[in-house]
């Protein structure tokens, strides 16, 4: 069973593409890990946006990394449809 969810977690972030180099989720590694409470239907996702982002460029990289965030759900949401999602740092 476990394989499956990380399977099906792989390739949430693999679909994914970083707008500014088109690069996927998981080849620039903005996603440290996602947990997953099977139990409770929860999945946290811990991500990396210190290393993602540049001092000269914050108001950009914040909408870049809202829209990053947002598809992350919905594309979670595609592959667990009945869990809760949740972003820590």
């Amino acid at each position: 069973m476990e394989n499956i969810i990380q399977n099906k977690i792989d390739s949430v972030l693999d679909r994914i593409k970083e707008p500014q180099s088109g690069l996927s989720l998981s080849q620039i590694g903005f996603v440290e890990k996602i947990r997953c409470n099977s139990e409770g239907k929860n999945l946290i996702v811990f991500t990396n946006r210190l290393g993602h982002s540049k001092a000269c460029c914050i108001a950009l990289n914040m909408i870049v990394l809202g829209h990053i965030e947002k598809t992350i759900v919905e594309e979670l949401k595609k592959e667990f449809p009945n869990y809760s999602i949740e972003f820590a740092e």
